[in-house]
């Protein structure tokens, strides 16, 4: 697979969308690699089944795919 497959570049609004995408991502990893924290949000978020935590992720994940669909369109 080539990364031009993966990568739109014909549409700023899109290639915007994927760079933030990207930097976003990098900054979460350093920070919770900086701070210490892969511990905490590992075993208090990701393997919970507290339901109030389990809604406030998918609220979060409903809020990042709008932002990402609405720049898609």
């Amino acid at each position: 697979m080539r990364w031009d497959e993966f990568i739109v570049t014909g549409d700023p609004f899109i290639l915007g969308a994927q760079i933030s995408i990207a930097l976003t991502s990098i900054i979460a990893i350093v920070a919770l690699t900086y701070f210490k924290k892969w511990k905490m949000v590992w075993t208090d978020w990701i393997t919970t089944v507290d339901h109030k935590k389990i809604g406030i992720m998918y609220i979060a994940c409903a809020l990042l795919m709008l932002f990402r669909g609405g720049v898609d369109a």
